[in-house]
């Protein structure tokens, strides 16, 4: 499955997939631009329009524009064999992804000036995550003998049995 996006030159979230959000996120996660339809309505239910919204939010989550968004099935078709008839505009948005890709693996979330799309945030959220269970476990005096793992210090401990660690 992960091998596909490694030879693919876009990826279409397809409205009778009923909008394949964990498949849009992972093709973007492997630098593939994403085309969705977020007002398709299925011929078999109308259930898919939250897993299309979702695939759309994704989308503008990776900053890579807006357009790759249709409003129909008909502007998702056109925007799809546009796209793939410009590879010039692939290229670019698959250097985009990657380049956003690459600084996620940085510390760019402490730079302020940092402009990583939010996708791709995922240490600025861990240390987020990680700053508030420490301010909760500081207002509560009666838990201070309690320990708190950060993400880190529990890579420290990899080689240490599971149930010492719960």
């Amino acid at each position: 499955y992960g091998a596909a996006f490694a030879v693919s030159d876009l990826y279409l979230d397809i409205p009778e997939a009923l909008g394949d959000v964990n498949g849009v996120i992972d093709a973007l996660w492997s630098g593939v631009p994403v085309i969705s339809c977020k007002n398709a309505i299925s011929n078999h239910s109308q259930s898919n329009s939250l897993q299309l919204w979702f695939s759309a939010s994704v989308i503008i989550a990776a900053k890579i524009g807006v357009e790759l968004i249709s409003n129909s099935l008909i502007e998702y078709e056109n925007n799809a064999i546009q796209l793939i008839s410009d590879v010039g505009k692939l290229a670019l948005l698959r250097a985009t992804l990657m380049q956003s890709i690459a600084a996620s693996t940085t510390n760019s979330y402490l730079h302020p000036s940092s402009n990583l799309a939010p996708l791709f945030e995922h240490s600025k959220r861990v240390f987020e995550f990680e700053l508030a269970l420490k301010q909760m476990y500081q207002s509560y005096p009666h838990l201070q003998n309690f320990k708190i793992d950060t993400y880190n210090d529990f890579q420290k401990k990899k080689n240490t049995n599971i149930k010492e660690i719960i």
